[in-house]
């Protein structure tokens, strides 16, 4: 477990079996970005789409304030426009595999 993680769970009087399941979640991902030593595009695209998953949770809690809401959607768009850059290498690679294959195809 992370130092900074112990912190927070000692701040807040807390063990890891207390945590409920959303909680627990958060947790998990939280120790598994801080226990890796370098930060990939996947580790990002990985953390966006999760944090996006637990805004979505949120949005179904029909007690949320209108400013809450808003700022929830916020961050969805921001995580959203962050996965999606993330994901922008990937596909001119795969439309570059395929015009190069599409090349070689034609030679023959």
């Amino acid at each position: 477990m992370h130092t900074k993680l112990q912190e927070i769970l000692a701040k807040k009087n807390l063990k890891e079996e207390d945590l409920t399941p959303e909680e627990r979640h958060t947790y998990d991902n939280w120790n598994r970005v801080l226990s890796n030593e370098k930060i990939t595009i996947e580790t990002v695209r990985e953390f966006c789409n999760t944090q996006k998953q637990l805004i979505e949770a949120q949005w179904s809690n029909l007690d949320n304030t209108s400013q809450k809401n808003d700022r929830l959607i916020l961050l969805h768009t921001v995580y959203s426009k962050i996965a999606k850059v993330t994901e922008a290498d990937k596909a001119e690679r795969e439309a570059l595999e395929i015009q190069l294959n599409n090349l070689l195809t034609q030679d023959t």
